[in-house]
């Protein structure tokens, strides 16, 4: 029963009925489903609970959310707790219903299987938006090409300068960037999908043609550069690392001239990617002056114009080091799982495990180098992955043999080491730029 309403709110959180029909609002139908949801998912919860205890990522997710509401009482505004918990936990509930409920690998198939088709159905929507007008006022934005905020209608917009369409959707995918994020993470568990037979092949090739088209029409960067990575890792193990540069290199030439085509050049020297290493610089600064938790969860755009455009660079000028470190630990310890699971599965000839390990690592990968170009600190999509990772790695705990255990890996001094040379990469590339400017 947990399962079902999982997946009926995870349909719904990307589909967003009761934003197209306005009537549902008043019904608050995220706000039930949430609850049935939790119901028999407390009751997984207390069931499975030795099980949970293994995984460091559940923790490290209850920290996270105990650090958002921290990090707002902690500069002045103790009643702003509860508000920014119920804001960050709307995004985060889906991991436990994820990690509760995906026990099978059936199960873990059926739920790829919506998340892919609810997102192939949002690129429906798109196309027929940004091409036939349909929604068109609620799915496409027209920003001008020169238009910083990357995502937002400009303030003071340029009438001269030529306007840009970009599909988005409803939700928590109203920035094309949320949107086109979206998109590119579903790819590889499309090709997932697509080992099921010829007719899943041939589904899974529409599908990821039609989110290849929608990703287009969304003229994200970001996920234009996390496109760029995905084509190396899927060209890498069959093409070897060299064919798999060109590969990347010529996904890279293509991303640049459709960019160009519509006035929004990916250079360094570009405006918009000035104004992004400012609010780095921006973000540096709040971390000078509040350290340890931060200037605060989602009081980034108080001391900036612009949003971060890193969510590197979100996550420690709201959060902190303290924060910062719990939300690279999930992404890392994520990936250690992952990267251990696909080793033994593949010495085990566990193939169909293999195939869907190697897909949520490469959306994983995808999804740290749209991150490094769009403030997605906090988006549901990337809990959805996580919890998915974590699903899957409790699963698979319980195939090993006695003492090979998945979840146990030495995870704390790398986090601490990635965090260290993270900002010490952010802070170079800021004052890189400021001296190749002349600033």
């Amino acid at each position: 029963m947990g399962f079902a309403f999982t997946l009926i709110y995870l349909a719904t959180s990307y589909l967003r009925p009761q934003d197209y029909f306005p009537e549902l609002a008043p019904y608050r139908v995220m706000l039930w489903l949430a609850t049935l949801c939790a119901l028999p998912i407390a009751f997984e919860l207390a069931r499975g609970l030795h099980l949970w205890s293994k995984l460091p990522q559940v923790y490290l997710m209850l920290a996270l959310m105990f650090w958002v509401g921290l990090s707002v009482a902690f500069n002045g505004w103790i009643g702003g707790a509860l508000q920014a918990w119920v804001s960050f936990g709307t995004a985060a509930l889906p991991f436990f219903f994820v990690v509760a409920t995906v026990t099978t690998v059936r199960r873990l198939k059926l739920l790829c299987a919506v998340i892919a088709l609810c997102t192939v159905i949002l690129a429906i929507q798109g196309t027929l938006a940004y091409h036939f007008g349909i929604n068109e006022e609620m799915l496409v934005l027209h920003q001008s090409a020169s238009d910083l905020s990357d995502g937002a209608v400009s303030p003071a917009p340029d009438e001269e300068a030529p306007t840009l369409r970009r599909i988005r959707s409803v939700g928590f995918m109203n920035d094309p960037n949320d949107l086109a994020q979206t998109f590119v993470l579903s790819l590889p568990l499309l090709i997932a999908l697509g080992h099921g037979g010829r007719l899943m092949r041939v589904t899974s090739i529409l599908g990821g043609s039609l989110l290849l088209y929608g990703l287009v029409l969304t003229w994200s960067r970001g996920a234009g550069i996390a496109l760029v990575v995905l084509s190396f890792l899927l060209a890498k193990p069959r093409l070897g690392v060299k064919a798999a540069g060109l590969t990347a290199a010529i996904a890279l030439s293509g991303a640049m001239l459709l960019s160009l085509s519509q006035g929004r050049a990916m250079s360094a020297s570009e405006e918009s990617a000035a104004g992004r290493l400012d609010a780095w610089s921006v973000g540096i600064t709040l971390l000078r002056e509040h350290p340890f938790v931060g200037v605060g969860f989602d009081r980034f755009l108080e001391y900036n114009r612009l949003t971060a455009h890193n969510s590197f660079v979100l996550c420690f000028s709201e959060l902190g080091l303290g924060g910062y470190f719990i939300w690279l630990g999930l992404l890392g310890v994520s990936a250690f799982q992952m990267n251990k699971t696909i080793r033994l599965a593949r010495l085990a000839g566990d193939y169909v495990f293999l195939n869907w390990c190697i897909a949520l690592q490469t959306s994983l990968y995808v999804y740290l180098a749209a991150a490094f170009f769009l403030s997605r600190t906090y988006n549901q999509t990337l809990y959805v992955l996580l919890g998915i990772i974590a699903a899957v790695v409790l699963m698979y705990q319980g195939r090993l043999p006695a003492g090979s255990k998945v979840s146990t890996v030495p995870w704390v001094k790398t986090v601490i080491g990635f965090e260290a040379a993270s900002l010490v990469v952010i802070y170079l590339l800021v004052v890189g730029s400021h001296v190749w400017s002349g600033s």
